[in-house]
This record gives structure tokens, C-alpha cells and sequence, in this order.
């Protein structure tokens, strides 16, 4: 479902009446990532593998802690978001 609804999601993004980023994940294993914002916190709305097979508990585990440490650095006012204060093991992109 998610492949071919992402270019039904470019005039929503655009207008910002749906504030979502499309992400590619590289591993564990290569999928589709869709944030959307809920107030003021980014949450998973979807992650699909290769035709839109559901992505093993690993994966979203690694891309869920990935976001979690993203959203905390954030928070914690880093003026921005450096390969050096990120772990990259952990990033999943």
C-alpha cells in the first residue's frame, strides 16, 4: 500500500496540511519509512518492506530506538543533528 500511495502524499506535504517525512531505510533490512507528527513528536506511521511485506521485529526495533534518540537530541536543544553525536549503529539510513 505505502509504494503507491507516496505521490498521493506530495500535494498534503506540500500545503503542510499533513506534516509527514517518507524515509528509505538501508537495514537491518531495506524499507519504506512514514513519520507523521502528532503535536509535537514525530511517531511511526507505517514501515513496509519490499511489496509492502510487514518488516521483521528487528527492524522496527532499530528504526523505532533511531527515532527515539533523534526526538531526545532534539528536544535537548542540539543546534543540529551531527554524524559525531549520533551513533551511527544506529542510524538506520
Amino acid at each position: 500500500m505505502l509504494a503507491a500511495d507516496v505521490a498521493s502524499y506530495i500535494c498534503e506535504m506540500t500545503s503542510g496540511a499533513m506534516p509527514i517525512l517518507l524515509y528509505r531505510v538501508l537495514r537491518p533490512e531495506r524499507a519504506t519509512l512514514r513519520l507523521s507528527k502528532a503535536g509535537e513528536r514525530w511517531r511511526i506511521a507505517e514501515l513496509r518492506c519490499h511489496r509492502n511485506q510487514e518488516p521483521s521485529p528487528e527492524t522496527f526495533e532499530f528504526v523505532k530506538t533511531w527515532l527515539d534518540q533523534t526526538q531526545e537530541m532534539v528536544e535537548m536543544g542540539s543546534p543540529q543533528l551531527v554524524d559525531d553525536k549520533i551513533d551511527p549503529d544506529l542510524c538506520p539510513f
